[in-house]
C-alpha cells in the first residue's frame, strides 16, 4: 500500500477501503466495470498516460466478474461457490484459462479428481505455453501414484517456465520417489531448498 502515499487525495486508500466496507450498501456501487474505471483514472493520475485497456468481447465483463467472485470463495474455502462462479465464467467465456486452472484446483481441494484433470486438460489444450495446469496436473498424476505422467507434467512446465520454484519442488519430490538422487537433489537446489530432502 506504498503507492497510497503517492496518490493525491488518497482516492486508492478510498476506493480499497469503499470495496471492503462491512455492509454490502456501503461498498462501491456499480460493480467490476465502475471498479476498473476508477482505477484507471487512478493509474493515469499516478502516470499521466491514459491506460490502454484490451477490447472486451461480449459478456467478458461479466465472465471477470464471476471469475473474480470464485476466487473470493475459493479464498474463504467455499469450495463449492468458488466452482459454481468459474463454471459461469467458463458458460460465458469459453477461452478463459485462468478460470480453468482454478475450478480444477477448486475441485482437486474438493475431492474430486476426475473433474479437475478435466479442467487442467482443457487448460492446456487452450493454452499449452501456460504452465501452471502443467505443474497442477502433475500434482494430481504424482498423488496418483502416476510418477511417469508426473514427471512428464512438472518437465513441461520447466520447459515454459525454468525458474518455478512449485514445478522444481515437485519434480524433486517425484524424484526421491522413483529413486533418482541425483535429479531430485539438483531440483531442490535449483529451488531453493537443500539437501537434507534427498534421502
Amino acid at each position: 500500500f506504498l503507492v497510497l502515499e503517492y496518490v493525491e487525495g488518497r482516492t486508492l486508500k478510498e476506493l480499497i477501503l469503499g470495496c471492503l466496507k462491512k455492509k454490502p450498501d456501503e461498498r462501491v456501487k456499480g460493480g467490476f466495470e465502475t471498479i476498473c474505471e476508477r482505477l484507471a483514472a487512478i493509474l493515469q493520475e499516478l502516470t499521466k498516460q491514459k491506460p490502454a485497456r484490451a477490447p472486451v468481447a461480449a459478456n467478458q465483463g461479466d465472465a471477470e466478474t464471476c471469475f473474480y467472485r470464485g476466487l473470493g470463495w475459493g479464498t474463504l474455502g467455499k469450495r463449492i461457490k468458488a466452482v459454481e462462479e468459474y463454471s459461469r465464467a467458463i458458460s460465458m467465456q469459453p477461452d478463459l484459462v485462468e478460470a480453468w486452472v482454478n475450478r480444477g484446483r477448486e475441485r482437486k481441494e474438493a475431492g474430486d479428481i476426475a473433474n479437475a484433470l478435466a479442467d487442467y486438460n482443457k487448460a492446456i489444450e487452450l493454452r499449452p505455453d501456460y504452465a501452471l495446469p502443467y505443474t497442477n496436473r502433475g500434482v494430481l498424476r504424482a498423488a496418483r501414484r502416476d510418477h511417469n505422467g508426473a514427471l512428464e507434467d512438472f518437465t513441461k512446465a520447466l520447459a515454459i517456465k525454468p525458474d518455478d520454484a512449485l514445478a522444481l519442488m515437485n519434480r524433486g519430490s517425484v524424484r526421491i520417489d522413483l529413486r533418482d538422487a541425483k535429479g531430485a537433489l539438483e531440483d531442490l537446489t535449483r529451488a531453493g531448498m537443500d539437501g537434507r530432502w534427498v534421502r
